[in-house]
């Protein structure tokens, strides 16, 4: 699943980052994973970690569903709290639940973020995934 990652020379599976509700240390690309919701968004802050300007702008919101556009421009992910929305998000044409991931999906066109924009209690972001 889509996760904040947060990398660093001098992070272990011992650093203080694993106090932090919900994170893990991952083995094989040595970073720390977190879910992203506003729980650890605000944890990570506390915690000195310097914030990429897109979670900096999610975190920023009212809100605690956002969407975020992905780089290859194919997907617009929703991401957070989705149970409230649920309902609005599959009248979104093309929307779709990604079991494996966890998040829905909406294809990166006009008619779909258009639909998204008009979903009260989602914050449609600027900014695209790494």
């Amino acid at each position: 699943s889509t996760t904040l990652i947060v990398r660093g020379s001098s992070l272990s599976p011992h650093h203080r980052l694993s106090a932090i509700k919900g994170g893990h240390w991952d083995k094989e690309t040595r970073v720390w994973r977190f879910p992203i919701n506003r729980e650890s968004i605000e944890s990570l802050r506390e915690s000195g970690v310097v914030l990429h300007p897109t979670v900096q702008c999610l975190s920023t919101s009212s809100h605690n569903t956002w969407a975020v556009g992905t780089r290859n421009k194919k997907w617009v992910k929703v991401l957070g709290d989705t149970h409230e929305i649920e309902a609005k998000l599959k009248q979104v044409p093309g929307a779709q639940w990604d079991k494996s991931e966890k998040e829905w999906r909406v294809p990166f066109k006009a008619d779909s973020i258009k639909r998204l924009i008009q979903i009260d209690g989602l914050y449609v972001s600027p900014f695209i995934l790494d």
